[in-house]
């Protein structure tokens, strides 16, 4: 009887081990499928952010290139600086927002229709940008002076600058090329360009150049007028000064500057 009893509660535990035994098995089964089925969903994330990356690798020189090389419109009449673009169906309306809008380092070319009035009467600031304004045979109207910092400032032919700004273009360590250019300086203008703080000290020396292929001229100012002049000392430009007609009360070079010719090239070394 006793033995009988033992032997029972020996196959009891038997079974109830057998049982967990199963238990833990298919508890095992379904942790390994679980495990399986976190690797493959990791693998997959992994593989996702794999191929976002090559994408956004891909598409970072383009967009890049998008922001730092840009043709931008401009239109004096329909443009709209609030929402313009640049591009043609959205174009900017003043020359200062268009400049503006183009980050630091980049190269812009100005394009719209020919023969537009542009009126700058508010300071434009060009730092490290190269700016091609090939808007031609467009007239500028300037009661506000643009200031250049190590860039490059080159416009197309055919401009008729009315200047009523004590000075229209300052530059510092920059490149200013001036071609076909008509100016009319107004009671306030003193001249065309001045070279300010050190250019060509402690940086690239500057150069500028006015007149080209076709004429330019300067006509009557009611007082001394020059094309180029100097704010402060220790300054050294190269200018190529050529095709240019000028009228009374007009001159090349400010008294400021020091200037000497390259032979019979209408190129100038400038220091003061």
């Amino acid at each position: 009887m006793v033995n009988q009893s033992i032997e029972q509660l020996l196959q009891q535990a038997v079974d109830q081990s057998m049982a967990q035994t199963q238990e833990s098995r298919e508890l095992a089964d379904d942790v390994s499928g679980l495990i399986g089925d976190i690797r493959n969903e990791v693998a997959q994330a992994v593989q996702r952010t794999e191929q976002a990356i090559t994408d956004v690798n891909a598409a970072i020189p383009s967009a890049v290139e998008d922001q730092m090389y840009q043709k931008l419109y401009l239109d004096s009449i329909n443009g709209d600086d609030s929402t313009a673009d640049g591009s043609n169906a959205k174009p900017f309306k003043t020359l200062k927002a268009l400049i503006d809008s183009c980050p630091i380092g980049s190269s812009i070319e100005i394009v719209g229709n020919n023969g537009q009035t542009i009126d700058i009467d508010s300071d434009i600031i060009i730092n490290n940008k190269n700016i091609r304004y090939a808007l031609y045979l467009s007239t500028i109207n300037a009661t506000a002076s643009i200031y250049l910092y190590a860039c490059l400032f080159r416009t197309g032919n055919g401009i008729n600058l009315n200047q009523n700004v004590y000075n229209f273009i300052y530059y510092h360590n920059a490149d200013v090329s001036l071609y076909a250019l008509d100016i009319n300086p107004g009671a306030n203008a003193a001249s065309l360009s001045m070279v300010r703080h050190a250019s060509g000290f402690g940086g690239n020396m500057g150069t500028f150049q006015i007149g080209g292929l076709g004429s330019s001229s300067v006509s009557d100012a009611a007082n001394p007028y020059y094309l180029c002049d100097r704010q402060n000392y220790d300054m050294a430009v190269i200018a190529l000064i050529r095709n240019i007609s000028m009228g009374s009360n007009v001159d090349t070079f400010s008294p400021n500057i020091e200037e000497t010719k390259f032979g019979t090239k209408p190129v100038y070394m400038l220091a003061g």
